[in-house]
């Protein structure tokens, strides 16, 4: 899987270590249905060899045109006021082609490995990350995005329901959710949180995070979706979401029952998205296991209603909370 690049590549590492590079490897770490492949290159050189910074550079390929809006506002990010940098891997470039767009980004060690323990460290270090993001990449104009995002979350779920004649049950829940999230801020986010793409650092007790494919505007709670998924299946891992959801409050000033509800709300709509993309790539059998979960957080959702107290505890965004 090696072969000699592109120019492209040789400049970047012109303008990160001074020296013009000789020889560069390219090797293809991963594909995927979103995107047009993940590749390191690296540049070749003697051991000991002085005066270089950077060795590897981590090129996404990526059909989505999204992707690349994103990278760039991150860079802008990053250039204002160095936040961007600690949140996200520095990005070097970006590149159209004929078939796909290129970010030529940060190669980071161990990216994608989850951390030792699930512990009340990790949650504040990576609720330290979402928030930063929060705060640094939320515009001015989403004040009044709340009601659109949420008529967007059941939009998404009529269409699994219209395509594969499923139950109304999950269109009947948010709608009831959206009531209690009327005022629940919005904030920018990077809305597939989960191990596989983040980039822990145990030693500076910091993580990045990786892939912007689904950045973008959403409810606040509903970035920890995937935990709260991964919550269902132990009292352990369900720990583990709670102590985010917790840590997020008290950066954030907003209810802990609303975070939740968004983040539940949130794994169901994911989950109807999800059913046909599993049908046609896993079969029968692991659709069957996808409608097993949606009927999981369906029955949670449910309960937490029936308990709840009603719109009236909807709060709004307290001071300070959007940029």
């Amino acid at each position: 899987m090696y072969s000699v690049i592109m120019v492209e590549v040789q400049e970047i590492f012109l303008a990160l270590n001074g020296v013009r590079p000789k020889e560069i490897v390219q090797r293809k770490l991963a594909g995927g249905l979103a995107n047009a492949g993940v590749y390191v290159h690296v540049l070749q050189q003697k051991k000991n060899a002085g005066g270089i910074a950077v060795s590897k550079v981590l090129e996404k390929r990526t059909l989505r045109k999204h992707e690349i809006k994103v990278a760039n506002a991150i860079r802008e990010w990053s250039d204002r006021d160095g936040d961007g940098a600690r949140v996200f891997p520095a990005i070097f470039a970006v590149q159209e082609t004929p078939d796909h767009y290129s970010i030529f980004m940060e190669y980071l060690e161990k990216a994608g490995n989850p951390p030792a323990e699930e512990s009340d460290s990790v949650a504040n270090i990576i609720v330290t990350s979402v928030w930063r993001l929060n705060e640094g990449m939320t515009g001015q104009d989403v004040g009044k995005q709340t009601k659109k995002t949420l008529e967007s979350w059941e939009k998404r779920i009529e269409a699994a329901h219209t395509k594969f004649g499923l139950a109304d049950t999950g269109q009947r829940i948010v709608r009831r959710v959206s009531k209690q999230l009327a005022k629940q801020p919005v904030f920018m986010s990077h809305n597939d949180l989960f191990w596989p793409n983040m980039a822990f650092d145990s030693a500076a007790g910091t993580v990045r995070l990786l892939d912007f494919g689904l950045v973008g505007n959403n409810i606040a709670g509903a970035e920890f979706h995937h935990f709260f998924r991964r919550g269902l299946r132990s009292k352990k891992t369900a720990r583990f979401f709670d102590m985010m959801i917790e840590k997020y409050s008290e950066k954030t000033g907003l209810s802990i029952r609303l975070l939740t509800l968004a983040s539940q709300c949130y794994a169901l709509v994911r989950a109807y998205e999800r059913v046909g993309r599993i049908r046609e790539a896993k079969g029968e059998e692991a659709f069957q296991q996808e409608m097993s979960l949606i009927g999981k957080i369906e029955r949670k959702l449910s309960k937490e209603l029936r308990s709840s107290r009603g719109p009236e505890e909807t709060q709004p965004a307290p001071d300070g909370a959007m940029p």
